[in-house]
């Protein structure tokens, strides 16, 4: 999948896997030149009705993404740019690498590698691991999911990290995050956001320009 990076606004989106989708591989594909890279994702509504339709069993393994992003923003209609979303029902991210945008880059660039987030009442397991990521405005970001943590949970672990613009790993309700590196990143190497359930262990974070782990002061549960 290949876009003319000197073209602006590029095109949208790589691999769209939409509601509804189920049993589906993206692997070892090269991804260059995109405003976003690949997601998987759940809506409500659609087809006449108001039910959840969630993309179920997707994985994303060891697909190389360049490029992603935009010269002059970070955002494209109100929305962050990504190299990979995932939103739906147990969901894996393996082996990926993504670098953002820089041919050109004046304002803008990558907004996050990758962004993780929950629209389903349904127990959900994310699995994100062995991913590097480089140049990105953030680096995982996990969002609070809208369920509560026992139906929830992502595990983030051994994935590198690097050149962030400003945290390296976002961390919010039902997450492990465990055996990570992260390298020189603009704000906090490992924020928590509503954490509950939420576990940090063995991460390495080296030269990180703000505290190495942010947590509020509401944090419920959080092992470091």
């Amino acid at each position: 999948f290949l876009n003319d990076t000197s073209v602006t606004p590029m095109d949208n989106m790589a691999i769209d896997f939409s509601a509804d989708t189920h049993q589906a591989i993206a692997r070892n594909n090269y991804i260059r030149g995109f405003m976003f890279g690949a997601k998987c994702e759940t809506h409500t509504g659609g087809g006449g009705g108001d039910a959840v339709r969630d993309s179920m069993r997707v994985l994303f393994e060891n697909n190389t993404l360049e490029e992603i992003g935009l010269t002059d923003s970070l955002t494209y209609l109100g929305t962050a740019t990504f190299g990979l979303r995932l939103s739906g029902r147990d969901v894996v991210a393996r082996g990926n690498t993504i670098r953002a945008r820089t041919v050109g880059v004046t304002t803008g660039g990558l907004g996050y590698g990758m962004v993780v987030t929950n629209a389903t009442s349904a127990e959900s397991h994310y699995l994100i691991e062995g991913n590097v990521i480089t140049g990105s405005d953030g680096g995982i970001n996990h969002d609070a999911p809208t369920d509560s943590a026992e139906k929830f949970t992502c595990v983030i672990r051994d994935n590198k990290i690097s050149d962030t613009s400003s945290q390296g790993i976002i961390a919010s309700n039902g997450a492990t995050v465990v055996d990570n590196r992260i390298y020189r990143s603009g704000g906090p190497g490992i924020e928590l956001q509503t954490p509950n359930q939420t576990f940090v262990h063995h991460n390495l974070l080296v030269d990180c320009c703000d505290t190495a782990v942010a947590a509020p002061v509401s944090t419920t549960v959080a092992v470091f």
